[in-house]
């Protein structure tokens, strides 16, 4: 789908969109931010994933909803359906599948026929992961599992890229959500 139309500066809303069909029609409904918040709360209650597209002069939500990401307007086409795209994967991997185990005594992390063995700081990660599987971690409580201060993002990359290491071994891997958190996720099989 791709988005057009105006601002209504005095209102800061939108003061119209059009979806245009593409190729692309993706079933990750499109809302106007803030114009259609209540629209966006009832697909939220829903449970149901959504693409915010947030007016230029209006600040995006603060959200750790999994099924939600926003853009801001005016948005390019191409952005539009891979951000879609990835909601939709979200989604419906939310919807079925095995879910890991973890041994928190040995740090032994199983997942469908394979296993590996964890350091007693990333079983802290991973145990918080798990709790929240195929949904989102806060980026606070992700920097305090790994005891990384506030502001030290350099140090909290490189501790995610050994976890991430591990996990993926077994089919899992920890992908960021937009600027809020982490999830612990299955790789898709390509």
């Amino acid at each position: 789908m791709v988005v057009s139309g105006g601002l209504a500066s005095d209102r800061g809303a939108f003061a119209s969109a059009r979806l245009v069909s593409t190729d692309h029609d993706i079933g990750v409904p499109l809302v106007l931010w803030p114009a259609e918040n209540a629209r966006a709360a009832r697909l939220q209650d829903a449970g149901l994933p959504l693409l915010l597209l947030v007016s230029e002069h209006e600040p995006p939500p603060l959200s750790a909803y999994r099924f939600m990401d926003w853009v801001r307007c005016p948005a390019d086409p191409e952005e539009l359906v891979a951000r879609q795209s990835n909601l939709e994967e979200r989604f419906v991997l939310s919807q079925r599948g095995p879910r890991p185990h973890l041994e928190v005594d040995t740090g032994r992390l199983s997942f469908r026929h394979a296993s590996t063995d964890l350091t007693p700081s990333h079983v802290e990660l991973v145990t918080q992961l798990l709790t929240v599987y195929r949904e989102i971690l806060p980026r606070s409580e992700v920097r305090a599992a790994l005891c990384v201060a506030p502001g030290d993002d350099e140090l909290l990359a490189s501790r995610l890229v050994r976890v991430r290491r591990h996990v993926r071994e077994v089919g899992l891997d920890i992908k960021r959500v937009g600027r809020v958190g982490y999830a612990l996720e299955p790789i898709r099989p390509d």
